[in-house]
């Protein structure tokens, strides 16, 4: 039981998609322009382009049921082709229109009845960051810490040469690792 989303993407992105957004709880089921990420962002279109036919929510045993018609090929919209489209779709924590909960994209060929996940998110860049973030402060930060403890051990300040580098790469793969994770969400 939340609220759900269909979506008609160029990229299987959010951003720059219009979607199809069913409120279950006002039975509203109207024509959203995505501009943005964030909640602003996501922007009724005027009415004289809501032009579903015969839109309807409901909710039964824990099921949100979206059906619309729509026209295909609207001006200022998206078209859906007669071949490959990509779509995208979300729903969230309930019926109160915020955050969604899941969301994905997948292409669908019209012609063929083919079906397709659209891999979006970008998977080697987020390894990267687990990878850097991992080596600094699992690995890179409590060498440091321990060299620093066992001091007497090391021969004449060799302690705060290994304890400084470290430190320095432990800077640098944070650093690296946060460059990694803005470049993956955008």
């Amino acid at each position: 039981d939340s609220w759900v989303a269909i979506g008609f993407s160029e990229n299987g992105q959010m951003v720059g998609s219009s979607a199809v957004i069913a409120l279950p709880s006002s039975g509203e089921v109207k024509k959203y322009d995505m501009t943005s990420i964030i909640m602003t962002g996501v922007v009724p279109m005027p009415e004289d382009q809501q032009t579903l036919i015969e839109p309807s929510v409901v909710q039964e045993g824990g099921t949100t049921t979206l059906q619309f018609t729509k026209i295909l090929d609207e001006a200022n919209e998206l078209p859906i082709v007669i071949g490959p489209n990509t779509f995208i779709a979300a729903y969230g924590f309930g019926n109160i229109f915020f955050v969604h909960q899941a969301r994905g994209s997948f292409s669908v060929d019209l012609v063929e009845g083919v079906v397709e996940t659209v891999e979006t998110r970008k998977k080697a860049l987020w390894k990267a960051h687990g990878w850097c973030a991992a080596l600094a402060w699992g690995i890179f930060s409590p060498i440091a810490i321990g060299a620093a403890i066992l001091r007497k051990w090391f021969p004449d300040g060799l302690w705060l040469k290994i304890h400084q580098y470290l430190n320095l790469l432990v800077l640098l793969l944070t650093i690296a690792a946060f460059a990694l994770g803005v470049a993956a969400i955008n």
